[in-house]
C-alpha cells in the first residue's frame, strides 16, 4: 500500500525555513470563494505560501484550480505531490471517516473529482457548508492491487479507527476492499459500479451507479411505452457486452427477445455498414412493407460519439424511424453538438441530473459551482452523497462504534442527497428512481414521469 506521503519539504525544515523569511500573505486570496488567479506559477507560489501558513484550505483550494486549469503543465507533479500532503488528514474532529480513492496514476482525476464532492459536503469550502469541526477526513491512496487497499482497509479501521469507510472507487479493487471491511466489522461505502459487492455482508454497502440499475431504469420505459422491436447495436468491448446481455435479459423477463442484434468494434467512425448489414439481416428474416419501420427502439450501449454518429447514418441506412436508448455515457454536453435532430425522441440514463428542482439538488450544485467555478458531475456528486450519508449516519447514535454506524446506515430510507432520496434495496446497494432524459425540439430535458423535479 502506498501512503501518501509526498511531502513538499520536511516539518523541522518547513520550520527552520519559515523562521527565516515568513511568506507574505500580501497577495493572497481572502478564501478560497476569492480566488481568481489562472497563472500557474501563482498559484503554485500561494498554494506553498498558504500551506506554510497553516492556511491548508486556502491552500488546497488553490491547488485544485491549478489542477483544473493546467493538467499538463511542467508544475504538476509538484503540485500532485503538495496536494496529497495536505489532502491526507482534514478536519479537526475527533470522529474520523476513512476515504479510499484513487489519487496518483491515470485514474487520479477520478479520485479528484470524487475528493471534492467530499470535501465540499464537508463545508471545506466556501460557501459548502457541512460538519468540518466534528469530522477528520483520512484519505488513503488507492494503488491498482487489491492487497493494496485491503491493508488500507486495515490501517484505517485498526490504526486510524475511523467510524466507516468511503471507497473504493475502481471495480477492480473493490471486491478486496468489501472482504476485508466485512471481515473486520468496519462500515464500508463502495463507490464501485461492480455488481453483487455488497453480497460480502451486511457491514458492506454499495452507493453506485450500476449496469442493473441503468437497464431497471430503460426497462420501465421500455415497457410503459409498448415497444414489440426493439434491436441492439453494441460495441464488442466488456461494457458494451455486460449492457448487451442484461439488456437481452431484461426482454426476456417480460416476454421478449431482441429483434435484432449487432455489434460493432470500438471507436467505429463509418457505421453505414453495420446499418446496412443489420438491415439486410433483419429484413431477409421477415416480410415488411418499404415504408415500414424496421424498429420501435434502438439500445446503444456506448459513449454519446457513437450515438450521434449512428444516429446521424440511420436514416441514410434507410432503416425508418426508431427511438434510440442509451445508458449514462451519453450524457456529455456534446451528445448534441451534430444535427441534434437525428436524435429527436432518444431516451437515456442521466446518472445525476445537475439541472433538478429539487432543493438539496439545486443547493449542492450551486455551492459547487461558486467553490469550484464548474459544474459537479457523477463522481463529485456521489463523493458528496457518500459523507452526507456516513455524517447522517454517525450523527443517529452519536458515536462511531462500528456496530451502531452499521445499524443507522442500514435504516436509512429516502434520505435526500444530490442525486436522489436514499433508500437501500435488499442487499444493501443504493437505490434511487434514475432520471431519464430525453431530447425533444434538439434540447434535452427530463422525460415526464420519470425525473425527479
Amino acid at each position: 500500500m502506498k501512503k501518501i506521503t509526498g511531502v513538499v519539504c520536511g516539518f523541522l525544515v518547513l520550520l527552520s525555513a519559515c523562521a527565516r523569511q515568513a511568506p507574505s500573505t500580501a497577495t493572497l486570496p481572502e478564501g478560497p470563494a476569492g480566488i481568481q488567479e489562472r497563472d500557474p506559477q501563482t498559484l503554485y507560489s500561494q498554494a506553498k505560501q498558504s500551506y506554510a501558513l497553516g492556511r491548508n484550505t486556502l491552500a488546497l483550494a488553490l491547488l485544485q484550480r491549478f489542477v483544473s486549469l493546467h493538467p499538463k503543465h511542467e508544475l504538476y507533479p509538484k503540485v500532485q505531490s503538495l496536494l496529497l500532503s495536505i489532502q491526507e488528514r482534514l478536519g479537526e474532529g475527533k470522529i474520523k471517516i476513512g476515504l479510499i480513492l484513487p489519487l496518483t496514476g491515470q485514474t487520479a482525476p477520478f479520485g479528484d473529482s470524487v475528493w471534492l464532492g467530499v470535501s465540499c459536503a464537508l463545508g471545506l469550502f466556501d460557501p459548502c457548508t457541512g460538519e468540518g469541526e466534528r469530522y477528520q477526513l483520512v484519505l488513503r491512496d488507492a494503488e491498482d492491487s487489491p492487497a493494496s487497499v485491503e491493508a488500507a482497509v486495515m490501517e484505517l479501521a485498526q490504526s486510524e479507527k475511523v467510524a466507516l469507510i468511503i471507497g473504493p472507487l475502481l471495480s477492480a479493487n473493490a471486491e478486496a476492499a468489501a472482504q476485508a471491511a466485512q471481515s473486520l466489522g468496519v462500515p464500508l461505502i463502495s463507490l464501485a459500479p461492480k455488481e453483487g459487492l455488497a453480497k460480502a455482508g451486511p457491514y458492506v454497502f454499495q452507493y453506485s451507479l450500476t449496469a442493473l440499475a441503468e437497464i431497471a431504469a430503460l426497462n420501465r420505459y421500455v415497457a410503459q411505452s409498448g415497444f414489440q422491436k426493439v434491436a441492439i447495436l453494441y460495441p464488442k468491448n466488456r461494457y458494451g457486452e455486460q449492457y448487451r446481455a442484461l439488456f437481452e435479459e431484461m426482454l426476456e423477463s417480460r416476454g421478449s427477445r431482441p429483434a435484432a442484434v449487432a455489434g460493432f468494434e470500438p471507436n467505429t467512425d463509418d457505421f453505414m455498414p453495420v446499418l446496412r448489414k443489420l438491415k439486410s439481416d433483419f429484413s431477409s428474416n421477415r416480410l415488411y412493407e418499404e415504408t415500414e419501420a424496421l424498429f420501435d427502439a434502438v439500445f446503444i450501449p456506448d459513449n454519446y460519439r457513437s450515438a450521434s454518429l449512428i444516429a446521424q447514418s440511420w436514416q441514410f441506412a434507410g432503416l425508418g424511424p426508431a427511438i434510440f436508448l442509451g445508458t449514462s455515457r451519453w450524457n456529455h454536453p456534446n451528445l448534441l453538438a451534430e444535427n441534434p435532430e437525428s436524435l429527436e425522441g432518444a431516451v437515456f440514463v442521466a446518472g445525476f441530473y445537475p439541472e433538478s428542482k429539487r432543493e438539496v439538488t439545486e443547493q449542492f450544485v450551486s455551492n459547487f459551482n461558486r467553490a469550484f467555478g464548474h459544474q459537479p458531475g457523477w463522481l463529485e456528486a456521489a463523493g458528496f452523497d457518500a459523507l452526507r450519508i456516513s455524517v447522517e449516519a454517525i450523527g443517529m447514535k452519536g458515536n462511531d462504534h462500528w456496530p451502531d454506524v452499521q445499524r443507522s446506515l442500514s435504516g436509512l430510507e429516502d434520505f435526500p442527497v444530490a442525486i436522489g432520496d436514499l433508500s437501500w434495496s435488499g442487499n444493501r446497494t443504493s437505490d434511487w428512481e434514475l432520471t431519464l432524459l430525453t431530447v425533444k425540439e434538439t434540447a434535452l430535458q427530463p422525460l415526464e414521469n420519470n425525473s425527479h423535479e
